[in-house]
């Protein structure tokens, strides 16, 4: 029996793009904290750190397990999706 859904091989380790999607995250957030929230500047900027210090190790230092396609994998496209085929 195929099995449709796409297989993933776990990635582990430190993610460079990661450490600017923390950046981004904590700018965001200092952004929200202070523009929709009201913050003064300081509670904003810390706001900002704490966000970019979670997301910095979570993301940037390798802190979660990511996944990526399973080499070879050619995620169901070979299996006849929406043309008729048997699965």
């Amino acid at each position: 029996m195929s099995d449709d859904h796409p297989h993933f091989d776990a990635e582990t380790g430190p993610w460079p793009l990661g450490w600017a999607v923390a950046l981004g995250a904590g700018a965001l957030a200092a952004g929200l904290a202070g523009g929709v929230g009201g913050a003064e500047t300081a509670a904003a900027l810390v706001i900002g750190a704490l966000s970019f210090a979670v997301f910095g190790v979570l993301l940037g230092a390798g802190g979660v397990e990511r996944s990526a396609p399973a080499a070879g994998d050619d995620h169901g496209h070979a299996q006849g999706h929406g043309h008729g085929g048997q699965h």
